[in-house]
């Protein structure tokens, strides 16, 4: 009994995050109907993150350990695992770092 509530409520919980998404989406695209100067800005961010997973997988390692192979991780998953974590530390960075600049910046003004 108890896994078939379970079910249901994955069943509805993934429904929901669909609709979820494709709401995200048509909110997006109808923003950038409306303002087509929005169109260059995405454009612009989503190749600036592009350029920040090549940097991240540049930097990262396919080394399995034993450890790993437990887990069934082979090289090309531990490869993508460690550019993800990349990407993760420098938008965080880049984040931080423009925080920081925010408040500089709102000092002199």
């Amino acid at each position: 009994m108890g896994d078939q509530v379970a079910e249901i409520g994955l069943n509805i919980s993934y429904i929901l995050f669909g609709l979820a998404v494709l709401g995200a989406v048509f909110s997006a695209v109808r923003a950038l109907l409306i303002n087509p100067k929005a169109i260059i800005m995405a454009l612009i961010f989503v190749a600036a993150f592009v350029v920040v997973y090549f940097i991240a997988g540049s930097f990262a390692t396919n080394e399995v350990t034993d450890k790993y192979k437990s887990l069934n991780i082979d090289e090309n998953l531990s490869e993508f695992i460690g550019t993800l974590l990349n990407v993760m530390w420098i938008m965080l960075s880049l984040t931080v770092l423009a925080v920081i600049a925010r408040g500089v910046k709102s000092l002199f003004n």
